[in-house]
């Protein structure tokens, strides 16, 4: 359950930062779209321009309510998972998930699934000990000691008069040999085989876990090329590119057509930069599950 609540939390993080983008665009399309309807009018552009412009803004309002749809449904699945009635946002300061360090695979020990496994090892270890102790003679030992008042006759022909001081000690050793043998040995033989089984379980459960835990680091290792690419170049390329394509429009030096073209790769920056910080987050919740953090 950690693990859906980490991942529905920054999924609602990546909804609002698409929320708060799209209404960026939102005015800057509306305004393209008035004014490329009114260049028409003055005859300073053609259809296909108002068309376009059009077109651009229904679907950035078809997007805005898709998004708005989405963080409903991630808004009612944090209160199922949290079991509450409340409606709650995520509170961040940063985009990215912090991972202090990157684990190896010698933290895989505390995952439940790989515990579970070793628990079966040693249950099945135990039945075996059992079945085997079966197999064992028993050997009893007791010891009495008792006194007799009264004429006995220890020969048999003479008679003695024994008190209560007189004190016999009575010694015994008993061996109790198991009669079902071969049954016993049969169960040994199984309880050893389902110990190999869930042995070879166990060890395929962490060659599993291992083989997750490396891939997820290599996946996570990927995006922070790509995160790093859009922090140092990327963004600061989307940021000049909205400019520019601002300033050339209204000098009348590039067309609506280049300067949505122009607006289009701007915003694919963007939303490149979230989606490669959302895989990075997948990523690094799906290394803190298999490490039990």
């Amino acid at each position: 359950m950690q693990k859906e609540v980490k991942l529905l939390f920054y999924e609602m993080t990546d909804l609002l930062e698409r929320q708060k983008l799209l209404q960026q665009l939102d005015s800057v399309f509306k305004r393209s779209m008035e004014a490329a309807t009114l260049k028409l009018k003055t005859g300073e552009s053609n259809l296909l321009e108002k068309t376009n412009a059009e077109t651009q803004w229904q679907q950035l309002q078809w997007q805005q309510k898709q998004v708005q749809s989405d963080l409903l449904i991630a808004q009612q699945k944090m209160q199922w998972l949290l079991n509450s009635k409340e409606w709650v946002l995520p509170d961040y300061m940063n985009l990215k998930k912090v991972l202090p360090v990157l684990p190896d695979t010698s933290m895989l020990v505390s995952h439940p699934l790989l515990q579970y496994q070793q628990q079966q090892v040693q249950l099945a270890m135990a039945q075996t000990a059992m079945e085997k102790s079966r197999l064992s003679p028993e050997l009893t030992a007791g010891y009495s000691n008792l006194s007799i008042i009264g004429w006995q006759s220890p020969d048999g022909i003479t008679q003695k008069y024994y008190s209560g001081s007189n004190r016999f000690s009575i010694f015994n050793l008993s061996v109790g040999l198991p009669i079902f043998v071969k049954a016993a040995r049969t169960r040994v033989k199984a309880g050893v085989l389902q110990e190999s089984m869930a042995k070879q379980q166990a060890d395929a459960t962490g060659q599993y876990l291992s083989s997750q835990l490396i891939q997820a680091q290599e996946q996570l290792k990927k995006q922070l090329e790509h995160i790093a690419y859009y922090e140092q170049y990327g963004l600061n390329q989307s940021a000049l590119l909205f400019k520019n394509a601002g300033i050339g429009l209204q000098k009348g030096e590039i067309s609506y057509l280049e300067w949505a073209m122009l607006v289009n790769n701007a915003i694919q920056l963007r939303t490149g930069y979230l989606d490669a910080v959302k895989l990075y987050n997948q990523h690094v919740i799906e290394i803190e599950f298999l490490t039990g953090k």
